[in-house]
């Protein structure tokens, strides 16, 4: 008995899957043009599957009269090996980015216009004439004030936290006199102990070997403690973009080892003299709860600093002040009716700093000329403020004149951006870019894009350093929803691929959860390469639910469709491969020849009865000869008589087992009496009986003479 099991229901499902897995890994490759990894994927297949000794598709070539390869075809086969990694390494080449890539990006500018792009400490005498004196007066008592341990700065998107602490704030912090030391860090995607450190480090120019530590609550309180003793004065950090950690360390357990380090940091029964301000967006101070139940802080009207949006007037006075920095031609009368009519937003009557720095870059960009002014004229040039941020960036945009060139800057943007909380995603390299873009956009493209949206012309993302890598930002979450709109009027495949989840869904809802409404593989596809640039803040959890039972669907099918190809492959490598499959295909047309005549089903029968398929060759003979219900003609009754006399012979030489051999006798007996013709009949039966006589058995042969007797006694 044969030891071996058959495959279980989990093994099949395994393997189905794992080839289900490979084959949809291949198709990703050809749609994205991946050909560096298809080369590889080609080289490792040939070298297995032709290689000169060994090679799984060359063991099977006798199968087709083959018993050697053709002279030279080892060279030949490592010819085309070398050619395919030599290719690949070609491909390898062109595609990586250029190391240049990662140096800082310089942008030598210091002036009052700014884009979306913050003032930093360089620009501190500028940013001091732009009406955030009285707000910089009141941080700076707070947060210098004998108990001050921690703060909330906030303010919605756009009103200048950035520019702010760092052209505002850190300035004053930073003098030889000043009280406290100020320290600036930019939370992204590093580990907020790390970024503190290396913030520390770079302020208080001291090696970060100093202040590594265990990452762990004492190892923070540890850290605090050297930064305090290094700079010899009491310590103020400011955490820029809070936010950024809640989008960056998403599960609550992610987060825990920094609040607990706060925790220890805020309650130590000895205090260290570091005090924290967080600077948060306003629409997501909701965020700070779970820092709040942690510290248990109950902060006072001194320790939140809202940052407000321009009031009209002194929006007036920031433009006047900009005009005069950058020479432009300034009417007040105008713009103080564009600042109250005009920019003011309808709700809060305020002007968003962002929007401010958007109006005095589009106008200095203008050439010289009537155009570069604070102007009526040159204001209704541009068509007022409505979609002034629109069209800022296809203003922009309009530099880039081949459509894949505008797409490639667009799919950066995006990349940058965490469409579902409507914030930027964080600092992200070249080459982290280049992952995240892998499907849609060549290395090249991200490489050559990421250059031009940094240029000090365009300053769409901003380069930020960091760990000695240089990394890449949306310059202004202010810009996302233009750049959302840009994206639906020109990334033609992002709409259909939006606007087929965003019906389909509604469909599906609406009709009870039909399957007939799944996405087939083609949708599956679309919405797969465009998931980065759709918006899913809508019905985030119907859709992924749908397109999660679409999969499943799509994924059955496909197993179901590699079964058949699995079961259809074996049954033909049975047959080709297998000896017993090998008689099968010689079987099928002999039964198929054997239906030609009566002398046909003789041969074929005795071809079976040869090979000893002794059931073949009856079925076959009683199927063609006697078939029931049907008296045999003479001509099948000598036909008969043709087969019993070859079959007995064959089963006297034969290997069965003297039982099998008795019960093919003992057909041939009641093949016999089925003859009508008395002669025909005598004559099978003397044939048994002279074979049956050739046994060694006695009793076998005694036996079976008797059912020929029997049988001759009925002949007339």
């Amino acid at each position: 008995m044969s030891s071996e099991l058959p495959p279980s229901g989990d093994l099949i499902k395994q393997s189905t899957e794992a080839v289900s897995t490979f084959v949809r890994w291949v198709a990703e490759l050809i749609v994205a043009k991946n050909w560096f990894t298809l080369l590889i994927l080609i080289a490792i297949a040939n070298f297995f599957l032709f290689k000169p000794q060994g090679g799984i598709a060359l063991k099977g070539i006798e199968f087709f009269g083959i018993t050697a390869l053709p002279t030279g075809y080892g060279a030949f086969f490592w010819a085309v090996e070398a050619g395919l990694l030599l290719g690949a390494l070609a491909i390898a080449i062109r595609t990586m980015p250029k190391a240049s890539q990662n140096v800082p990006f310089k942008v030598p500018d210091y002036k009052a216009i700014k884009g979306l792009r913050p003032f930093t400490q360089d620009d501190a005498e500028v940013f001091a004439q732009l009406q955030r004196q009285g707000n910089l007066r009141e941080c700076l008592n707070s947060v210098t004030s004998p108990g001050f341990r921690f703060g909330i700065l906030h303010g919605v998107s756009g009103c200048g936290k950035t520019s702010f602490l760092q052209a505002g704030i850190l300035p004053r912090l930073s003098t030889a006199d000043a009280t406290h030391r100020g320290v600036y860090v930019r939370l992204g995607g590093q580990d907020p102990v790390r970024a503190i450190a290396s913030a520390l480090s770079i302020t208080l120019e001291i090696p970060l070997d100093w202040l590594q530590t265990e990452p762990n609550s004492a190892g923070f309180h540890k850290l605090l403690d050297t930064a305090f003793k290094a700079a010899e004065k009491p310590l103020i950090l400011f955490l820029d973009q809070f936010e950024q950690f809640f989008v960056y360390y998403s599960r609550e357990e992610q987060r825990h080892p920094f609040v607990q380090a706060l925790k220890v940091w805020y309650t130590s029964p000895q205090p260290l003299p570091v005090s924290l301000v967080v600077a948060v967006r306003s629409d997501l101070l909701y965020q700070l709860d779970e820092l709040h139940k942690a510290l248990g802080y109950a902060l006072g009207p001194q320790e939140v600093f809202r940052l407000e949006k321009f009031t009209p007037t002194e929006t007036v006075n920031v433009l006047k002040a900009i005009a005069h920095l950058e020479h432009l031609s300034f009417d007040a009368r105008f713009v103080t009716e564009l600042a109250e009519a005009e920019l003011a937003n309808r709700e809060d009557g305020r002007i968003s700093p962002v929007d401010v720095q958007i109006l005095a870059w589009m106008i200095e960009q203008q050439p010289q000329g009537e155009l570069r002014a604070f102007d009526r004229n040159a204001f209704q040039k541009f068509g007022g403020v409505e979609g002034l941020l629109q069209r800022f960036l296809e203003r922009t945009l309009d530099a880039r004149m081949l459509p894949n060139q505008r797409q490639s800057a667009l799919k950066v943007l995006l990349a940058l951006t965490d469409l579902d909380r409507q914030v930027r995603a964080g600092v992200l390299s070249v080459n982290e870019l280049v992952a995240k873009l892998k499907d849609t956009v060549s290395a090249d493209e991200v490489a050559e894009a990421v250059k031009w949206l940094a240029r000090g012309d365009v300053r769409l993302i901003t380069p930020q350093e960091r760990e000695g890598v240089v990394g890449y930002e949306l310059a202004h979450e202010r810009l996302i929803p233009a750049l959302l709109r840009q994206t639906q009027k020109e990334l033609t495949d992002v709409e259909r691929a939006r606007q087929l989840l965003d019906r389909r869904v509604n469909e599906w809802l609406g009709n009870q959860r039909d399957s007939r409404y799944f996405f087939n593989f083609r949708e599956l596809w679309l919405i797969r390469k465009q998931r980065p640039y759709i918006d899913w803040s809508a019905k985030r959890e119907q859709k992924e639910t749908l397109i999660r039972r679409s999969q499943r669907r799509v994924y059955g099918r496909l197993a179901v469709v590699l079964l058949l190809i699995s079961l259809v492959g074996g049954v033909g490598g049975w047959l080709r491969f297998t000896p017993s499959g090998q008689l099968q295909v010689m079987y099928w047309p002999i039964t198929f020849y054997a239906s030609g005549s009566v002398s046909n089903v003789i041969a074929a029968g005795t071809v079976f009865a040869k090979n000893e398929q002794w059931a073949k060759a009856f079925n076959l003979v009683q199927t063609h000869l006697h078939p029931t219900g049907t008296p045999p003609s003479p001509s099948q009754d000598a036909a008969m008589v043709r087969f019993i006399g070859e079959a007995t012979d064959l089963l006297i030489k034969s290997t069965l087992p003297k039982d099998k051999q008795i019960q093919q006798f003992q057909r041939l007996v009641k093949f016999a009496q089925t003859i009508q013709d008395d002669g025909s009949k005598s004559n099978a039966l003397r044939a048994i009986a002279t074979a049956s006589v050739q046994l060694e058995d006695e009793a076998t042969a005694a036996e079976l003479l008797n059912a020929a007797l029997t049988s001759a006694q009925t002949l007339q």
